[in-house]
């Protein structure tokens, strides 16, 4: 298995245990995002499906040769992940910020997607050449 895989898979592992610590609820943010589909107001439904989508079209992906447009369509798949973070952040800023379990998993998650990213297309190649 190849470095950028491993980053990968660790990446989107540290997004599923991103844990949100509401004030009724708290739990890893993909359960809290599954309720929220039905549960919230549209903009947060919108967020939310579009990181499902996000996070299925990752998996579709793997299946196509790595290309200018597959580095595309990933990248803005970290951005649509990065959403509902995002959103959580709006409401809960102070308090998220201070929370361990919602910082660490989430500088996981963004860091090792960029770095998977950056191994996985190739791009300290086109450096040092």
């Amino acid at each position: 298995m190849s470095l950028h895989k491993i980053l990968r898979a660790l990446a989107i592992l540290a997004y599923l245990l991103i844990f949100v610590d509401g004030e009724h609820i708290g739990g890893p943010m993909i359960i809290l995002m599954f309720l929220s589909v039905f549960e919230t107001d549209l903009v947060t439904q919108i967020l939310t499906v579009l990181a499902f989508l996000g996070l299925i079209t990752l998996i579709v992906l793997t299946f196509f040769k790595k290309t200018n447009w597959t580095f595309f369509v990933e990248a803005m798949i970290c951005f649509l992940l990065a959403l509902p973070i995002i959103n959580e952040l709006q409401y809960e800023r102070s308090r998220l910020l201070h929370y361990p379990l919602f910082v660490i998993p989430t500088l996981c998650f963004l860091i090792l997607y960029i770095l998977s990213l950056y191994f996985s297309y190739g791009i300290e190649k086109r450096f040092v050449s």
